[in-house]
C-alpha cells in the first residue's frame, strides 16, 4: 500500500491528537506546491516533516474553543516539547526558542 503525502500528514496529526479536515490540510499544503496525492518515501519524508512543523506552529496560536458540550483544547506543553525535539532531529531552527534565556555554567570563574 502506498502512502500519499496527505495520508502522511493526517497520520502525523492523528499521532498528536489533532484533527484537521482534508480540505483544511489541502489549503495549508497549497502554498508549498506539494502534490498531496504523491507517494511519500524516505527521501521526501524529511522535507515533508519540515513542512509539517510549519503546520504545527500555526496550530499552536489557535485559541482553545469551548461552547456548551463541545470543546477543543490541545496539550500545548506536550506539543511544544515534541516540536522542539523535531526541530533538533531535523536540524531546523526553532522559532519558539528565540529570545529564550540560556543558563550557562560560569562556576569556573570563581
Amino acid at each position: 500500500m502506498r502512502t500519499t503525502v496527505k495520508d502522511y500528514f493526517i497520520s502525523k496529526l492523528s499521532f498528536l491528537g489533532i484533527e484537521m479536515s482534508e480540505s483544511d490540510l489541502s489549503m495549508r499544503l497549497l502554498p508549498w506546491e506539494i502534490n498531496e496525492d504523491e507517494a511519500i518515501n524516505a527521501e521526501t519524508a524529511k522535507e515533508a516533516d519540515k513542512k509539517f512543523l510549519e503546520i504545527i506552529l500555526t496550530l499552536l496560536v489557535r485559541p482553545d474553543i469551548s461552547e456548551d458540550d463541545y470543546s477543543v483544547k490541545y496539550d500545548r506543553d506536550a506539543i511544544v516539547r515534541w516540536y522542539n525535539a523535531e526541530c533538533i532531529r531535523l536540524g531546523v531552527k526553532n522559532p519558539l526558542m528565540q529570545g529564550a534565556l540560556q543558563v550557562k555554567d560560569m562556576s569556573f570563574l570563581a
